[in-house]
């Protein structure tokens, strides 16, 4: 894990240094093939049915909705499991639960219940930038602490059972 420097003292503005922080190219790719292009398929399956005649708007809606909440709620575990990095950890305890729990499902009440799509299409973007800042510190999602990782453990345990 890796402390960063915040040169806010806000809660708002130490997540938006997370949200800067992981853009590189392995993360990129990550984000846009992985989670938007694969993990949308559904969304995209109903966007091309609507295309054909052979669906509806709303299943469009229904799709995004679906896709965005499984992709927003689960966020709050890595968020939350970074605590002891956060410098506005008061702040993150109740910031996360409304952004990655309650907004999501408010957003998708006001979509059913109005049968309007402009929520579901709010709460996407918004799962998007949770995801993003949940993955700040994923090592595994950047070229070069990934390469550190391996030849670290390459030096500390090749050869350690081996006898001379």
């Amino acid at each position: 894990m890796h402390i960063i420097n915040y040169n806010s003292d806000s809660i708002f503005g130490e997540l938006w240094e997370r949200f800067k922080k992981p853009w590189c190219t392995s993360f990129t790719i990550h984000f846009l093939f992985y989670t938007v292009f694969i993990g949308g398929l559904g969304v995209f399956a109903s966007l091309f049915q609507f295309i054909n005649n052979k669906g509806d708007l709303w299943s469009i809606t229904e799709n995004v909705i679906t896709y965005s909440l499984a992709l927003a709620i689960p966020t709050i575990v890595p968020i939350l499991l970074y605590f002891n990095d956060t410098k506005n950890k008061s702040s993150l305890a109740q910031v996360s639960p409304i952004v990655c729990i309650v907004l999501p499902i408010l957003l998708t009440f006001i979509s059913y219940y109005y049968k309007i799509s402009w929520p579901a299409f709010i709460c996407i973007v918004i799962s998007w930038i949770v995801w993003v800042i949940s993955q700040y510190d994923n090592r595994c999602l950047n070229d070069k602490t990934f390469g550190e990782d391996i030849e670290a453990n390459s030096r500390n345990k090749h050869g350690k059972c081996w006898n001379n």
